[in-house]
């Protein structure tokens, strides 16, 4: 009876502690991203998604899972995407709300709820029950900043379908690894059918069955004996059903369909600007730490930073020398030559990346006399040939391009050397098997930022808005990085280690208080600069921008005849305005049923002061054309 009472208390207490977590998850989601409910609609293709996407028969429901996305429009000129299950949505969205903003952003608010509480659920999956570690993966991943680029961004929905239905098919799989019950074959047949709908939402989910491949390779079925059969039968059904779904994407599109995106939003421009500032994204997207660096790391240094930062030196290469032996220990108890190897890289490039920023000051004058006398065309011809074209160009623009090159090479890597130095095992983990388990989850992890990367490198695609998914696996990292951290200084302070010798203790607690500050300033840096503390004012702007010319518009459409020829000019360039042609085209389909009307954009404006002053007038040309043009005057219209 005693046993029974245990057991119920216990139940007691988790389902309490689930409920803890439901309402913890929620009110984080909600703090942060509740204020999109009043933006009006937002993003370049959000219009023409809801107009192509409206069902008005059978016919139609079949049309979305046959043609293009998009199809018939200006955009399917210039980018050919077969998104059949996100089109799909925006049909089911048009039908609840109509052309209502806030109900778009209502079923994308539920959607990154639902993937927050996803996360939070295969982390625990993972972590076999950790919640802590669990509730930390998903409360940064709702708190990054980069989800600013999508959550609110009605058009960008696809980002939020590919990780729900990706994050589903894992969950999925999960339970049937565990389970031995009759409904083990359905958790399988969903976890592929939830990965073909991945497929169907973006081209980013071509990533999940490498995703579930790499999950199958690192947590087999050992205790099976045929685990080997049993994996390979596994994953030939994902592979299976992916290269199924590719045919039929390639005969709907007639082709890959992946071209390079050449918009504002463009982020990376060649193979090794990708690499760096994709790690840079993830842990300083604001360019928070980057800032605060650069004004350290003046070109011009005062003698009293010159001073400070030799000091810094000298401390930092006493540290060494009096912990090298502690070091070299720590690289060669490692167990095999890889990991040896790999610690022994990891520890070379933190310290080179550390000096590199201490070093900058007192090396900074070296520097600047080294690219002055280039510019004036004397001293290393390597460094003259560089600067092509400094005659256009001040020298002081040199002296800030070489600050920042030394810091956008030896930030990053400072940064995830020391991520990769705790997923090495250099912190002390409570058990041998939770420490097994972690490395698994962070190589897991690991792989899945690696694949993106590699997408984004192979496409040329890459911009934040498509990290929507990445976040969480870097924020799983963070997670188990920061309480790995803690948990061996925590250790530390308690002399739980007390039968290592005295500096061994010593360089542990030095290494974790340092990793431990580190990641507290990441965490800090990230949380303050996201959705919980921020607001979205350039997609309030942009979207009041393009509500007022759609006002300013309507006012005027009693002048224009059907089938007119219309030529806008003077909107704001993208940076300013979501606005392109077929958007307005979609707006009068959407509007002004049947109008046969036709829409090409002329010059656009740099910047706006007032978008509130926009007026609208419109002026007859040749035969059935009519320029409509778009003013800015001193005055806000009424």
């Amino acid at each position: 009876m005693g046993n029974n009472m245990g057991r119920t208390g216990q139940r007691i207490k988790s389902s309490y502690l689930n409920v803890f977590v439901l309402l913890w998850i929620t009110t984080l989601v909600l703090m942060s991203f509740i204020k999109v409910l009043n933006l009006p609609l937002t993003g370049t293709d959000t219009l023409t998604l809801i107009d192509t996407s409206r069902v008005r028969s059978l016919g139609d429901v079949f049309r979305l899972f046959t043609q293009p996305m998009m199809a018939g429009t200006t955009f399917a000129q210039y980018w050919t995407y077969f998104r059949p299950l996100s089109t799909l949505s925006f049909s089911l969205d048009y039908s609840l709300w109509g052309v209502e903003p806030w109900g778009y952003h209502l079923t994308d608010l539920l959607l990154h709820l639902s993937n927050t509480l996803l996360v939070f659920l295969f982390v625990r999956r993972l972590a076999e029950g950790r919640i802590g570690l669990a509730v930390v993966s998903a409360s940064l991943f709702t708190l990054h900043p980069i989800l600013s680029q999508s959550v609110p961004v009605i058009s960008r929905r696809q980002d939020l379908l590919a990780a729900s239905f990706t994050l589903l098919s894992l969950l999925f799989l999960l339970q049937y690894r565990a389970s031995s019950t009759r409904w083990r074959m359905i958790t399988l047949v969903l976890s592929v059918l939830f990965c073909v709908f991945a497929l169907a939402s973006k081209e980013t989910g071509f990533l999940t069955p490498l995703f579930i491949l790499s999950y199958i390779l690192l947590f087999p079925e050992r205790e099976v004996q045929t685990w080997k059969v049993k994996n390979a039968r596994l994953s030939t059904l994902f592979i299976l059903a992916t290269v199924l779904f590719l045919v039929w994407r390639t005969n709907v599109i007639g082709g890959l369909g992946i071209k390079s995106l050449d918009g504002s939003d463009q982020l990376f421009q060649g193979a090794k600007a990708i690499v760096i500032d994709f790690f840079i994204a993830l842990v300083d997207p604001n360019a928070t730490i980057f800032a605060q660096l650069k004004r350290i790391m003046s070109p011009y240094p005062t003698n009293l930073q010159i001073g400070v930062s030799l000091g810094l030196v000298v401390l930092f290469l006493a540290v060494l020398l009096r912990y090298r032996g502690q070091i070299i220990r720590l690289i060669l108890e490692r167990k095999n030559a890889f990991s040896r190897l790999f610690v022994g890289l990891v520890l070379a490039l933190f310290i080179l990346s550390f000096l590199a920023i201490l070093v900058y000051p007192v090396l900074a004058p070296l520097l600047r006399q080294v690219i002055e006398d280039a510019y004036h065309g004397r001293g290393l011809k390597i460094v003259i040939a560089a600067m092509e074209g400094r005659e256009k160009t001040p020298v002081e623009s040199y002296l800030i391009r070489a600050r920042d090159t030394v810091l956008r090479l030896s930030y990053p890597i400072l940064i995830y050397s020391v991520f990769f130095l705790a997923a090495s095992g250099v912190f002390v983990s409570n058990t041998d098997e939770i420490r097994r388990r972690e490395d698994k989850i962070l190589l897991l992890m690991l792989f899945w930022l690696l694949f993106t990367l590699a997408l984004f490198i192979l496409t040329s695609t890459a911009s934040r808005r498509s990290m929507y998914f990445t976040v969480s696996a870097f924020s799983t990292i963070l997670a188990i990085v920061a309480v790995r951290s803690s948990r061996s200084l925590v250790r530390g302070v308690r002399g739980v280690n007390a039968r290592m010798p005295n500096q061994e203790i010593a360089m542990r607690q030095l290494v974790s208080a340092l990793t431990f500050v580190l990641m507290s300033i990441v965490i800090g840096s990230l949380v303050l600069r996201g959705p919980l503390f921020g607001s979205f004012p350039k997609w309030e702007r942009n979207g009041k921008l393009s509500e007022i010319f759609f006002n300013a518009l309507s006012k005027e459409m009693h002048a224009l005849p059907e089938g007119a020829q219309l030529t806008v000019v003077g909107l704001p360039s993208l940076s300013e305005s979501s606005l392109m042609d077929y958007s307005v085209k979609s707006w009068l389909d959407l509007r002004y049923p049947g109008n046969g009307m036709t829409v090409v954009f002329g010059d656009r404006v740099a910047q706006v002061e007032c978008p509130e002053c926009l007026k609208v007038r419109i002026e007859s040309g040749d035969v059935n054309h009519f320029d409509v043009i778009v003013d800015f005057s001193s005055e806000k219209v009424d």
